[in-house]
C-alpha cells in the first residue's frame, strides 16, 4: 500500500512544492501511481501534474476567441487488456466567466498531428531535390547579410506598440458609442490575433541567433526534406519547434487545424514540382542520385532562381525568423546517417 502512496517509488521525489525526476530505479509507473490514487483517492495523495505537451502553450489560438490552446492528459485504464493508456487532448484555454467562446470540444492529440502532417507534406522535396539545390548555393551569389535579432525584435516591439495603441482607441470608440457590438467585436478579434502573434514572435526571440541568409536558406530546404520526419521520431521539444518553424497563424476551429506556412516554403513547393515535370519530360525515370545538377545545365537557372526567392523572401521577412537544423538533429539522433 505505501508503495502506491509515495511518489517516491516511481522515480520522482517532491522537494518544496516541486516534483524532480530522481536517479534511482522506478518500482512502478506513474500511469500505475496515479490509477491506484484515483482508486483510493480517499486516503491517497494525488501527485502534482507537470505535464509538457507538444502543442500547449501558445503554438495554436482558437480560431474564435484568439485564446491560446492548452493541453491536457487523461488516464484510462482499459480492463479488456489490463494496461494503462495515456491519451492527449487539446482545448482552448478561454475563462467562461471572461468571455464566451463555443469551442468547448476537446481535439485528441493524434487527429492534431495528422492535419500537422497533411500541411508539412504540401511542402516536402526529396533528399534529390535537396542535394541539388544545396549543390546550386556553393556557387551562387546568396546575399550574406546578417539577420540580427536586435533589430527584428525593436521592429517587432514597435509594431506591437503601435497595435496595441489601436486596440486602446478602439475600445474608446465602442465605449462611446461609435461602434456597434459587432463592429467592435470583428475589429478587436483581429487586432488581438495580430497582438498575440507579436508577443509569440518576442517570445520566441533567442540570444545569439544572428544567421546569414545562406544558412537560413539551407535550413529551410533541411526543414521541406525531413520536418515530417522529424515529427515522427522527434521528441515533443522537436515537433514543437517543427510547427513553430512552419508559420504563422497557427490556429484551431471545429476541431480543424489551420496554419499560414512561411513564404519560401510556397517557393520551394512551386520549383520542386517544376523541376519535377521537367524531369518527367526529359527523363521517365531520372536517375537523380547518379547525377549532378551540372547533367541538367537547363535545369540550373531554375534552381538558382529558387535559392535566390527563398533567400529573398527570409530577408523580407518583417519578424523574428528560427529554422531548426532539422538534419543536424536526426543525425544526433542517429535516425540519419
Amino acid at each position: 500500500y505505501n508503495m502506491f502512496n509515495n511518489l517516491f517509488y516511481t522515480g520522482y521525489f517532491i522537494y518544496g512544492g516541486i516534483t524532480y525526476k530522481g536517479d534511482h530505479k522506478p518500482m512502478i509507473t506513474l500511469a500505475e501511481f496515479d490509477r491506484v490514487q484515483s482508486l483510493i483517492k480517499e486516503h491517497g495523495k494525488p501527485r502534482a501534474k507537470t505535464h509538457e505537451f507538444a502543442y500547449g502553450c501558445g503554438t495554436f489560438m482558437c480560431g474564435e476567441c484568439n485564446r491560446s490552446f492548452v493541453g491536457i492528459e487523461k488516464i484510462k485504464y482499459i480492463k479488456s487488456e489490463k494496461i494503462t493508456k495515456v491519451y492527449v487532448f487539446y482545448l482552448c484555454g478561454h475563462k467562461k466567466s471572461v468571455i464566451y467562446c463555443s469551442q468547448k470540444y476537446n481535439i485528441n492529440e493524434t487527429l492534431v498531428e495528422e492535419q500537422i502532417k497533411t500541411e508539412i507534406s504540401k511542402y516536402t522535396i526529396d533528399p534529390e531535390f535537396l542535394h541539388w539545390a544545396l549543390e546550386v548555393m556553393k556557387d551562387n551569389d546568396v546575399p550574406t547579410e546578417v539577420v540580427t535579432e536586435k533589430d527584428i525584435k525593436v521592429n517587432v516591439a514597435k509594431t506591437l506598440e503601435t497595435k496595441q495603441e489601436e486596440l486602446k482607441k478602439l475600445i474608446q470608440m465602442a465605449t462611446k458609442g461609435f461602434l456597434s457590438d459587432d463592429e467592435f467585436k470583428e475589429s478587436r478579434a483581429e487586432l488581438d490575433k495580430v497582438i498575440n502573434n507579436l508577443k509569440i514572435q518576442l517570445n520566441e526571440v533567442e540570444s545569439d541567433k544572428n544567421e546569414n541568409l545562406i544558412e537560413l536558406t539551407k535550413k529551410a530546404f533541411y526543414y521541406s526534406t525531413y520536418a515530417l520526419l522529424a515529427l515522427e521520431k522527434g521528441d515533443k521539444r522537436t515537433r514543437n519547434e517543427i510547427i513553430k518553424s512552419l508559420g504563422m497563424n497557427r490556429v484551431i476551429k471545429d476541431k480543424i487545424v489551420n496554419i499560414e506556412a512561411f513564404e519560401w516554403y510556397f517557393h520551394i513547393q512551386k520549383a520542386y514540382f517544376s523541376l519535377k515535370e521537367v524531369l518527367a519530360g526529359t527523363e521517365p525515370e531520372p536517375a537523380c542520385k547518379q547525377k549532378t545538377i551540372h547533367d541538367f545545365s537547363h535545369l540550373r537557372s531554375l534552381l538558382r532562381g529558387l535559392v535566390n526567392e527563398v533567400g529573398t523572401a527570409i530577408r523580407q521577412h518583417k519578424g523574428y525568423i528560427y529554422i531548426p537544423n532539422l538534419r543536424e538533429k536526426l543525425e544526433k539522433e542517429l535516425i540519419l546517417s
